[in-house]
C-alpha cells in the first residue's frame, strides 16, 4: 500500500517592526516596552543586549504575548544607561533581527545635573559618549595616600574637559599610612604636585575623599567593618574617632586651600559626616548616599544637616555608555545645569555703586565663598592688557573693591572671577 505525507510551508520567522517607546529613563521602577512586529508566536522569550554588552534573558512574569503582532514587556532598570537591543526568540527557536531603543540618565523631578566620578579602574573611557548619556560633570582620581598617581588622570582630565564635561580631581586619603597634621600635609602636597595645573576656575573644586581605609590586614580589628579585593576595610571613624579624623581632614582641607585659593569639597558618608567637627562644614559636601536616586534629599549629616552639594547614588550594578568596566559610580549637582555652570564659574558679577572720588575708584560686587574677585582696569579699549588692582577672597556676601591710583582722562574696569 501507499501512505501519504503532507509538505507544508515553515512557519517565518518573527520580525520586530518597531519598538515603543524609542527612549526611556533609567528608573527603579517597571516602564511598559512595546514590541511590534510580525509572526510572533505564544511564549517567546526576548533577549536584550545592555549598552556595556552581553546578554539579559526576559523574565516570563514580566514578559506578556498580546498577540502575534505584539508583546509587552516590564522593564526596569535604574542605571544602564546608553542604547539597548532586544530581539525575539519564538518557541520554534527563530529568531527575529535585533531592534534598539534607548536609556537615558534623566531627570523628570529635580532637574538636576547629573555626573559620574572614575579612576583607572574604569579603564579607557569615551568621554564623548559619557557626555551623550546626559553627564555634565566628572570627579576623576588623582593621587592616593603619598605613593599613587592615578596612569589614567591626565588623560581623563583632558578628554572629559574637551567633551565639554565639567571636570574635578580627587585625592583618596590613606590617614592609617600617614596619620597626624603631618600625614595631612604630606598627603595633601603630594595631591597639588599632580593636580595643580588642574585646580583652575573652570573646573571643579579639588576633593577630599575620606571613607574606610581599604587596606586593614587585621581580621580581628574591632573596626574592620568588611572585607574587600585589597584585604579588610578598616572604619576611621572607629578606629580613629572623630577629634583626631577631624583634625586630619582640616589640616588636608586648609593646606590645600591656601596653597589654591580654593576650598576644597569633602568626600564622606553620612556616618563619617556625623562624625565631623561642626567647622569643617565651611567646606562643601559630596555625600555617599547609596543607593538611592538623583532626587534623593539626604538629611542629619552632622555639621552640615541638610545641606549638601553632591551626592554619590548609585555605586553598584551601574553601566555608563562610554565606559567599558562596570560599574560606574554616578553623581548627581544639587542644582539644575545652570546652577552647577555658576557653581563651575562664579557667574558674572553684578557691579554696583561704582563711585570715583578724587584719585581712588571704587565699586561694590556680590560674592561667593571659594571664589577670588579681582578688580582690573584698563585705560582704553586699544589697549591689549588689563592690570590687576586689587583681589579680595569672596565671603558670600557683598565686597568692596578698591584702585587708589584712578589717573588720567578715563578708565575701564572689570571685576574678573577665580577660584
Amino acid at each position: 500500500g501507499t501512505a501519504s505525507f503532507t509538505v507544508t510551508n515553515a512557519p517565518p520567522p518573527p520580525m520586530i517592526t518597531s519598538v515603543s517607546p524609542t527612549s526611556m529613563p533609567a528608573l527603579n521602577a517597571n516602564q511598559t516596552l512595546t514590541i511590534n512586529g510580525n509572526y510572533f508566536q505564544n511564549t517567546p522569550t526576548l533577549i536584550f543586549v545592555p549598552p556595556e554588552g552581553g546578554t539579559i534573558p526576559s523574565t516570563a512574569a514580566k514578559l506578556t504575548f498580546v498577540s502575534s503582532s505584539q508583546i509587552t514587556y516590564q522593564f526596569n532598570n535604574a542605571s544602564d544607561v546608553g542604547t539597548w537591543t532586544v530581539k525575539v526568540n519564538n518557541p520554534d527557536a527563530q529568531s527575529s533581527g535585533m531592534a534598539s531603543f534607548t536609556v537615558t540618565n534623566s531627570i523628570t523631578t529635580t532637574n538636576r545635573a547629573l555626573g559620574l566620578d572614575v579612576s583607572h579602574i574604569r579603564g579607557t573611557i569615551d568621554w564623548s559618549k559619557v557626555k551623550g548619556a546626559s553627564n555634565t560633570f566628572a570627579f576623576i582620581k588623582s593621587t592616593e595616600g603619598t605613593d599613587f598617581k592615578d596612569p589614567n588622570f591626565t588623560n581623563n582630565m583632558q578628554n572629559a574637559h574637551s567633551n565639554g564635561i565639567f571636570v574635578g580631581a580627587y585625592h583618596f586619603a590613606l590617614p592609617l599610612e600617614n596619620p597626624g597634621t603631618n600625614g595631612a600635609i604630606a598627603e595633601a602636597k603630594y595631591f597639588l604636585s599632580n593636580s595643580l595645573p588642574y585646580i583652575i576656575s573652570a573646573n571643579l573644586p579639588p576633593v577630599l575623599d575620606i571613607e574606610d581605609y581599604p587596606y586593614g590586614t587585621n581580621p580581628n580589628d574591632p573596626c574592620v567593618d568588611a572585607t574587600n579585593s585589597s584585604g579588610y576595610s578598616v572604619d576611621l571613624v572607629c578606629e580613629l574617632g572623630q577629634i583626631a579624623l577631624s583634625v586630619w581632614v582640616r589640616a588636608w582641607v586648609k593646606e590645600v586651600e591656601k596653597d589654591t585659593g580654593v576650598k576644597p569639597i569633602i568626600y564622606m558618608t553620612p556616618n563619617y559626616a556625623r562624625n565631623m567637627d561642626s567647622d569643617l562644614n565651611a567646606y562643601p559636601l559630596w555625600i555617599a548616599y547609596y543607593p538611592s536616586t538623583p532626587d534623593t534629599n539626604p538629611a542629619s549629616l552632622g555639621p552640615w544637616a541638610n545641606s549638601w552639594t553632591f551626592m554619590q547614588y548609585a555605586v553598584t550594578g551601574t553601566t555608563v555608555n562610554g565606559i567599558t568596566n562596570p560599574p560606574v559610580d554616578l553623581d548627581v549637582f544639587n542644582g539644575n545645569l545652570a546652577a552647577l555652570t555658576t557653581y563651575v564659574t562664579g557667574g558674572a558679577p553684578v557691579i554696583s555703586n561704582p563711585k570715583l572720588t578724587g584719585t581712588t575708584f571704587m565699586l561694590s560686587v556680590p560674592t561667593q565663598i571659594g571664589f577670588n574677585y579681582t578688580l582690573e582696569y584698563k585705560n582704553s579699549f586699544s589697549d591689549a592688557n588689563w592690570t590687576a588692582v586689587q583681589t579680595i577672597s569672596g565671603t558670600g556676601g557683598m565686597i568692596i573693591l578698591t584702585d587708589t591710583g584712578a589717573t588720567g582722562l578715563s578708565r575701564l574696569y572689570r571685576v574678573r572671577v577665580q577660584r
